[in-house]
C-alpha cells in the first residue's frame, strides 16, 4: 500500500472514531437492554437483549414491571403504625432497651396495580429508562410482608457509565498526537518514522472507542466491533510491506484478512448475541493479532549468519526490534479496559524504555564493534 493512502486512511478512521467518541458523550445514554410495552394498565418487560445490562440482572420478558423512573406502578402491602403520639416510651428498667411500636394492621391487603391514565402510562413507557423494578408474575402472589416479593432492578442515570469513559478519550487522543508526533521526529527510531501516523492511530483507537461500549446500546457496540480492526490495518499494511522474502508477504496478507474478518465477525456478534465463553478473549486475540503477526514477521531473522555476519546486523537488530514492538503496543491498549487506563501502557512504555537502554542498544553496539574489529 503506497505511503500517503496509508496515512490517510489511518488519519481518517482516527477522525471517524474521535467523533463518534465525542458524538457519544454529548449524546449517547445508557442503554440496559430492556423493551417495555403497557397492556391492561399494567407495565411488562417484552424483550431484552442478549448482551445487555438487564440480561446480566437475570432480568426476563414476560416480567411485570412495578416501579418504573422512581414512578410507582404496583403497591405492595405493607405494615401499618400507630400515629405517633410525640411522647417517648421509657426504655426497659431491666435491659435498657427502648420498646418499638408493633404494627396494627396491613394495607393494601394484596398487592395492587395503581391507577395511571393510559396517556401517561404510554409517556412513561417510553421515556428513557433510568430505573426500573420488576417482578415474575408467579412471584407476585407469592411474597409476604413478612418474607418480601421477589423482584429484580436496575437503576442508572443513563449517563454515569458514558462520562465515567471520558477519562479514556481524552487519553487516546493524548496518545494519537504526542505519540504520533514522538515518532514522525524520528526519537523512537528510523524504523518506526515511516510508521508515525498508523502506529499512533492504531494504538490510540482503542481508548476512542470506549464511550461506544459504555452505551450498551447494540448499534454502537456494533460499529465500534467493525471499526477497531479496521483502524489497525493502516499499521499492519505498514509492517507487512516491510516483510523480505515474497512468500512470506503473501501468507502474512492472507493472515492478515482473516484475522480482520474474524474480529468483525466476533465484535459485531458479541453487540446482538449472548456471551459465551472465551468471547472477550476471542476478539481480544483476533484484533490484536492484526498487526502483530506482520509486526514479527517484519521482525523475522536479524541476519542469516547472525549478529556478526554482516555490516548492518547492529542497525537490523534495532528494526527487528521496533517492528516487534510496533505489532505488539496496539495489544496493549486494547488490555487496557477499565480504569486506570494510563497504567498499563506506561508500564508498557517503561518496560521498552529499559529494555532499549539496557539490553538492545548494548547489543547494538556490541555486533558494531565485533564487525569493526573484523573488518580490520
Amino acid at each position: 500500500m503506497d505511503a500517503k493512502l496509508r496515512d490517510r486512511l489511518a488519519v481518517g478512521l482516527a477522525a471517524l472514531a474521535l467523533l463518534l467518541a465525542l458524538g457519544t458523550l454529548m449524546f449517547g445514554r445508557f442503554d440496559p437492554g430492556v423493551r417495555l410495552a403497557a397492556a391492561n394498565g399494567r407495565v411488562f418487560i417484552t424483550a431484552v437483549n442478549e448482551r445487555s445490562v438487564a440480561r446480566t440482572m437475570a432480568l426476563q420478558p414476560g416480567m411485570i414491571v412495578t416501579q418504573l423512573n422512581n414512578v410507582t406502578l404496583i403497591r405492595f402491602p405493607e405494615y401499618v403504625y400507630p400515629p405517633s403520639t410525640g411522647i417517648e416510651p421509657s426504655p426497659n428498667p431491666d435491659t435498657g432497651e427502648v420498646p418499638q411500636p408493633q404494627p396494627i394492621g396491613v394495607e393494601p391487603a394484596e398487592p395492587t396495580d395503581v391507577t395511571i391514565p393510559a396517556d401517561q402510562l404510554e409517556a412513561l413507557v417510553a421515556a428513557p429508562m433510568l430505573n426500573l423494578q420488576a417482578i415474575q408474575p408467579w412471584d407476585l402472589s407469592a411474597g409476604t410482608v413478612a418474607n418480601g416479593w421477589n423482584q429484580l432492578q436496575i437503576s442508572d442515570d443513563g449517563r454515569s457509565g458514558v462520562r465515567d469513559s471520558m477519562p479514556s478519550v481524552f487519553l487516546g487522543a493524548a496518545i494519537l498526537f504526542i505519540a504520533g508526533w514522538w515518532l514522525a521526529s524520528g526519537r523512537a527510531g528510523a524504523g518506526l518514522q515511516p510508521l508515525a501516523v498508523p502506529l499512533a492511530v492504531a494504538t490510540a483507537v482503542p481508548f476512542i472507542l470506549r464511550p461506544l461500549e459504555a452505551t450498551w446500546s447494540p448499534p454502537l457496540i456494533a460499529i465500534g466491533g467493525i471499526l477497531l480492526p479496521l483502524a489497525l490495518v493502516p499499521l499492519a499494511a505498514g509492517l507487512h510491506d516491510r516483510i523480505a522474502d515474497a512468500q512470506e508477504r503473501r501468507l502474512v496478507a492472507q493472515a492478515i484478512a482473516a484475522c480482520v474478518i474474524g474480529a468483525i465477525v466476533v465484535g459485531v456478534g458479541l453487540a446482538f448475541t449472548e456471551p459465551w465463553s472465551g468471547s472477550g478473549v476471542a476478539r481480544w486475540a483476533l484484533v490484536g493479532a492484526v498487526p502483530l503477526i506482520p509486526g514479527l514477521a517484519a521482525a523475522g531473522p536479524i541476519q542469516p549468519g547472525g549478529l556478526f555476519g554482516a555490516a548492518t546486523s547492529s542497525g537490523r537488530l534495532l528494526e527487528s526490534t521496533e517492528f516487534a514492538i510496533a505489532g505488539a503496543t496496539p495489544l496493549i491498549a486494547l488490555s487496557t479496559d477499565s480504569s486506570p487506563f494510563l497504567f498499563p501502557m506506561a508500564l508498557w512504555i517503561g518496560l521498552i524504555v529499559v529494555a532499549g537502554r539496557f539490553t538492545v542498544r548494548p547489543l547494538a553496539r556490541l555486533a558494531t564493534r565485533a564487525t569493526l574489529q573484523r573488518d580490520l
